[in-house]
Protein backbone atom coordinates (compact mmCIF):
# COMPACT_ATOMS: atom_id res chain seq x y z
CA UNK A 1 0.00 0.00 0.00
CA UNK A 2 1.39 3.25 -1.16
CA UNK A 3 1.68 5.65 2.36
CA UNK A 4 2.53 8.29 0.48
CA UNK A 5 -0.57 9.19 -0.98
CA UNK A 6 -2.61 9.06 2.24
CA UNK A 7 -2.50 11.61 4.39
CA UNK A 8 -1.43 10.33 8.57
CA UNK A 9 -4.65 10.13 10.78
CA UNK A 10 -3.80 13.10 12.59
CA UNK A 11 -3.63 15.54 9.94
CA UNK A 12 -6.32 13.96 8.49
CA UNK A 13 -8.43 15.08 11.28
CA UNK A 14 -6.83 18.71 10.92
CA UNK A 15 -7.63 19.04 7.54
CA UNK A 16 -11.38 18.16 8.24
CA UNK A 17 -11.85 20.28 10.84
CA UNK A 18 -9.97 23.35 9.05
CA UNK A 19 -12.45 22.82 6.04
CA UNK A 20 -15.60 22.86 8.45
CA UNK A 21 -14.48 26.22 9.74
CA UNK A 22 -13.79 27.48 6.75
CA UNK A 23 -16.85 26.35 5.58
CA UNK A 24 -18.76 27.78 8.49
CA UNK A 25 -16.99 30.97 8.19
CA UNK A 26 -18.17 31.90 4.75
CA UNK A 27 -21.83 30.59 6.16
CA UNK A 28 -21.71 32.79 8.98
CA UNK A 29 -20.35 35.55 6.95
CA UNK A 30 -23.23 35.23 4.13
CA UNK A 31 -26.12 35.02 6.65
CA UNK A 32 -24.56 36.90 8.65
CA UNK A 33 -24.82 40.68 6.79
CA UNK A 34 -28.43 41.33 7.00
CA UNK A 35 -27.90 39.85 11.00
CA UNK A 36 -25.09 42.44 11.76
CA UNK A 37 -27.38 44.92 12.93
CA UNK A 38 -27.07 45.97 16.33
CA UNK A 39 -28.65 46.67 18.33
CA UNK A 40 -32.22 45.91 16.27
CA UNK A 41 -33.95 48.91 17.97
CA UNK A 42 -35.85 51.47 16.49
CA UNK A 43 -36.20 54.72 18.81
CA UNK A 44 -39.41 57.13 18.40
CA UNK A 45 -41.00 59.76 20.38
CA UNK A 46 -44.33 59.91 20.89
CA UNK A 47 -44.66 63.27 19.10
CA UNK A 48 -41.44 64.06 16.89
CA UNK A 49 -41.49 60.39 15.32
CA UNK A 50 -39.00 57.92 14.41
CA UNK A 51 -35.34 59.09 15.54
CA UNK A 52 -32.86 55.97 15.10
CA UNK A 53 -33.41 52.89 13.59
CA UNK A 54 -30.51 50.86 14.96
CA UNK A 55 -28.23 53.76 15.87
CA UNK A 56 -28.54 55.14 11.75
CA UNK A 57 -30.30 58.62 12.54
CA UNK A 58 -33.47 59.11 10.54
CA UNK A 59 -35.49 62.47 11.72
CA UNK A 60 -32.66 65.04 10.20
CA UNK A 61 -32.93 64.78 6.57
CA UNK A 62 -33.23 62.49 4.05
CA UNK A 63 -31.37 59.33 4.20
CA UNK A 64 -30.45 56.92 0.97
CA UNK A 65 -30.00 53.36 0.38
CA UNK A 66 -26.38 54.12 0.29
CA UNK A 67 -26.27 55.67 4.20
CA UNK A 68 -28.26 52.49 5.39
CA UNK A 69 -25.60 50.02 3.54
CA UNK A 70 -23.01 51.86 4.87
CA UNK A 71 -24.27 51.65 8.62
CA UNK A 72 -25.74 48.14 8.15
CA UNK A 73 -24.33 45.89 4.98
CA UNK A 74 -25.33 45.07 1.80
CA UNK A 75 -29.44 43.88 2.35
CA UNK A 76 -30.16 40.54 2.21
CA UNK A 77 -32.33 41.42 -0.65
CA UNK A 78 -33.11 44.77 -2.79
CA UNK A 79 -36.65 44.82 -5.12
CA UNK A 80 -37.47 47.53 -7.14
CA UNK A 81 -41.35 47.51 -6.40
CA UNK A 82 -42.12 50.51 -8.87
CA UNK A 83 -40.39 53.28 -10.90
CA UNK A 84 -39.93 54.95 -8.36
CA UNK A 85 -39.68 52.88 -5.00
CA UNK A 86 -37.82 50.22 -3.64
CA UNK A 87 -37.44 47.83 -0.91
CA UNK A 88 -34.30 46.87 1.09
CA UNK A 89 -35.20 43.72 2.89
CA UNK A 90 -32.48 42.84 6.48
CA UNK A 91 -33.15 40.11 8.89
CA UNK A 92 -36.88 41.48 10.65
CA UNK A 93 -37.43 44.48 9.23
CA UNK A 94 -38.01 46.06 5.62
CA UNK A 95 -37.42 49.88 4.31
CA UNK A 96 -38.84 51.06 1.71
CA UNK A 97 -37.12 54.09 -0.17
CA UNK A 98 -39.48 56.19 -2.49
CA UNK A 99 -39.24 59.75 -4.58
CA UNK A 100 -42.24 61.19 -5.67
CA UNK A 101 -40.66 63.60 -8.53
CA UNK A 102 -37.26 63.21 -10.47
CA UNK A 103 -35.29 60.23 -8.85
CA UNK A 104 -35.69 56.61 -10.09
CA UNK A 105 -32.09 54.47 -9.25
CA UNK A 106 -32.72 52.70 -5.93
CA UNK A 107 -29.78 54.50 -4.95
CA UNK A 108 -30.99 57.99 -5.39
CA UNK A 109 -34.32 57.15 -3.58
CA UNK A 110 -34.85 58.42 0.08
CA UNK A 111 -36.33 56.14 3.18
CA UNK A 112 -39.66 56.48 3.49
CA UNK A 113 -41.40 53.89 5.54
CA UNK A 114 -40.30 50.51 6.99
CA UNK A 115 -41.70 47.83 8.69
CA UNK A 116 -40.53 45.70 12.06
CA UNK A 117 -41.74 41.74 11.46
CA UNK A 118 -39.48 40.06 13.76
CA UNK A 119 -39.45 39.42 17.58
CA UNK A 120 -36.14 40.39 17.49
CA UNK A 121 -36.49 44.01 16.81
CA UNK A 122 -37.86 46.47 19.59
CA UNK A 123 -39.45 49.31 18.54
CA UNK A 124 -39.28 51.83 21.28
CA UNK A 125 -41.80 54.95 21.96
CA UNK A 126 -40.91 57.11 24.65
CA UNK A 127 -39.96 55.09 27.24
CA UNK A 128 -42.55 51.34 26.34
CA UNK A 129 -41.07 49.13 24.14
CA UNK A 130 -42.72 47.16 21.55
CA UNK A 131 -42.18 44.06 19.91
CA UNK A 132 -43.59 41.49 17.33
CA UNK A 133 -45.49 38.75 19.39
CA UNK A 134 -46.15 40.74 22.28
CA UNK A 135 -49.92 40.82 23.80
CA UNK A 136 -51.99 43.23 21.88
CA UNK A 137 -52.94 44.57 25.36
CA UNK A 138 -49.81 46.29 25.42
CA UNK A 139 -51.42 48.79 22.88
CA UNK A 140 -52.70 51.89 25.16
CA UNK A 141 -56.02 52.31 25.43
CA UNK A 142 -58.10 55.07 23.08
CA UNK A 143 -55.04 54.34 20.05
CA UNK A 144 -56.67 55.29 16.94
CA UNK A 145 -56.72 52.67 14.33
CA UNK A 146 -55.91 52.98 10.60
CA UNK A 147 -56.85 50.35 7.62
CA UNK A 148 -53.78 48.22 6.86
CA UNK A 149 -50.95 50.21 9.14
CA UNK A 150 -52.72 49.36 12.70
CA UNK A 151 -53.22 51.40 16.11
CA UNK A 152 -51.32 54.47 15.99
CA UNK A 153 -48.37 54.70 18.73
CA UNK A 154 -46.62 58.04 18.25
CA UNK A 155 -46.77 61.05 15.53
CA UNK A 156 -45.14 63.82 14.13
CA UNK A 157 -45.77 67.47 12.99
CA UNK A 158 -46.29 66.86 8.86
CA UNK A 159 -48.01 69.55 7.07
CA UNK A 160 -50.85 70.86 8.00
CA UNK A 161 -51.37 68.64 10.93
CA UNK A 162 -49.94 64.99 12.63
CA UNK A 163 -49.44 62.16 10.80
CA UNK A 164 -49.20 58.65 12.36
CA UNK A 165 -44.87 57.30 12.52
CA UNK A 166 -45.36 54.00 14.54
CA UNK A 167 -47.90 51.65 14.13
CA UNK A 168 -48.54 47.87 15.77
CA UNK A 169 -50.60 45.87 13.69
CA UNK A 170 -52.67 43.26 15.54
CA UNK A 171 -55.23 41.63 13.67
CA UNK A 172 -56.23 39.49 17.06
CA UNK A 173 -54.26 39.04 20.46
CA UNK A 174 -50.89 39.57 19.20
CA UNK A 175 -48.64 42.28 17.76
CA UNK A 176 -48.09 41.11 14.42
CA UNK A 177 -45.69 43.88 12.79
CA UNK A 178 -44.92 47.53 13.89
CA UNK A 179 -45.01 49.95 10.59
CA UNK A 180 -43.09 52.87 10.47
CA UNK A 181 -43.42 56.23 8.72
CA UNK A 182 -40.19 58.34 8.49
CA UNK A 183 -41.43 60.21 5.34
CA UNK A 184 -38.14 61.36 4.11
CA UNK A 185 -39.37 61.38 0.27
CA UNK A 186 -39.84 64.93 0.27
CA UNK A 187 -43.40 64.41 0.58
Amino acid sequence: MNQSARLPHKNRILASLTALILSLGVLTATAGVADAISPKTVVATKTRGVKTIAGLRVIQGPVYLSDVRAEFGAPGKTERTSRSSCDAFYSGIKLTFTSFGGATTCGSLTLQSGIVTKRAWKVKVGSKVYRVGQSSSRIPNGAKKFPYYGYQLASKPFVPRRTGTVFARAPGKRITALPLFIGGAGD
